[in-house]
């Protein structure tokens, strides 16, 4: 017991550094990630990024940068920048190196352009608001491959749902579907191509609520 414990207490303090240098560097890649996209937007009130800053003594984002939480490791698992005045588009969001994100609220900004397909890689988001914003193009049928998701919110947009195939979304199906305003939801139309039901999710899919 006590040779098994002392292995234990070795293997700890030999690879702790290790780990916790591997945890430093990918806190220093998700900031530089996100400062690089801060560059490509705009704000009407400066002082609302103005803490996306790259200090050579420290480059973890976790406990100065608005709108960013993270997990105990250092790395980000939550944004939220809504009713932030925030212009741009994102084309240049670093999916790929924020693959821990949780939530996403970007509502109520000026966001526009499309959504684009690489959000498929956050295979851990929960929560996805982007709501109130000029979104346009199709919603991209890689958010099907995110299955955890629980919440997503995507009105008033400008966004295109006619050739959404809804069979990448059955996750989305169900009770907790709303049918919102500015949408054109008519669950009783049928037509011989779509149920009433896939017609009506087709319009309602811009809000959906898991519980």
């Amino acid at each position: 017991m006590t040779k098994h414990l002392s292995l234990e207490v070795f293997i700890h303090i030999v690879a702790f550094p290790f780990f916790s240098a591997f945890a430093a560097a990918a806190a220093s890649e998700e900031a530089i990630s996100l400062f690089e996209w801060k560059a490509t937007l705009r704000t009407r009130n400066n002082s609302v990024l103005s803490t996306w800053t790259l200090p050579s003594s420290k480059t973890s984002p976790c406990s100065t940068w608005y709108g960013v939480s993270c997990n105990s490791f250092g790395s980000v698992t939550r944004l939220n920048l809504s009713v932030s005045n925030v212009n741009g588009t994102l084309s240049r969001f670093p999916f790929s190196s924020l693959l821990n994100l949780t939530h996403i609220n970007f509502a109520i900004n000026g966001f526009y352009a499309n959504i684009p397909a690489q959000i498929g890689n956050l295979s851990k988001l929960i929560y996805l608001d982007l709501s109130s914003n000029q979104l346009s193009g199709k919603i991209p049928q890689e958010i099907g491959k995110l299955t955890k998701l629980e919440v997503l919110h995507l009105v008033e947009n400008q966004l295109n749902v006619e050739q959404l195939a809804l069979q990448k979304f059955k996750f989305f199906r169900g009770p907790h579907i709303q049918c919102m305003s500015g949408t054109r939801c008519n669950p009783n139309k049928t037509n011989k191509q779509t149920t009433s039901h896939d017609k009506w999710a087709q319009n309602a899919i811009l809000r959906y609520s898991h519980h």
